[in-house]
């Protein structure tokens, strides 16, 4: 397997970062609701980049500390998110023990590795944070290499409730990550 390094993203990578995801721009908007990298980069918590072995950017993935799609308001995010969803597997959420990965795309040969990476770098980095979680457009399954590696929360309403939420809900775990 190759070896895939991380580091912090900045400015300069704004050029690598469209390009990787110039193909996939149409899936990547399916994924993720309209994005505009140069904004994630200038307001994400921490962006970081994956290289291969030469250097060239392979993947990367932006994180906030609060949702960006779904109608949450930044201060009460966590509290709406378990008036929705059941959260009585994550004993002490809160604001200060969470994250967002609000964006993640990485070229498919590469993305479990990548995101492998990216994880545990965003777990070395924010040594406070217990949870990682991720919300997509409801009308959209979970896509590789995401399945797999993040759970869904699972939602208190009725699939034809009218308060049924526009995104889904996923998380992961530092204990996942650290053994």
């Amino acid at each position: 397997s190759m070896t895939v390094t991380v580091r912090r993203a900045g400015p300069e990578d704004l050029a690598a970062l469209e390009s990787l995801c110039e193909v996939e721009s149409h899936i990547l908007e399916k994924h993720w609701g309209p994005y505009d990298l140069s904004r994630l980069l200038e307001r994400s918590a921490h962006g970081c980049c994956a290289l291969d072995e030469k250097g060239h950017v392979i993947g990367f993935a932006f994180f906030h500390y609060f949702p960006i799609i779904g109608d949450f308001k930044p201060a009460t995010w966590l509290d709406e998110l378990g008036l929705s969803w059941s959260v009585d597997d994550l004993p002490d959420l809160d604001v200060t023990n969470t994250m967002v990965l609000s964006f993640f795309f990485a070229e498919h040969l590469y993305e479990e590795e990548v995101l492998l990476e990216i994880t545990k770098m965003a777990f070395a980095v924010f040594d406070e944070i217990e949870h990682i979680f991720l919300f997509i457009p409801s009308v959209v399954p979970l896509f590789t290499p995401l399945i797999g590696n993040f759970e869904p929360l699972v939602s208190l309403h009725d699939s034809d409730s009218p308060d049924i939420p526009t995104v889904s809900a996923y998380f992961t775990s530092r204990r996942d990550y650290t053994g």
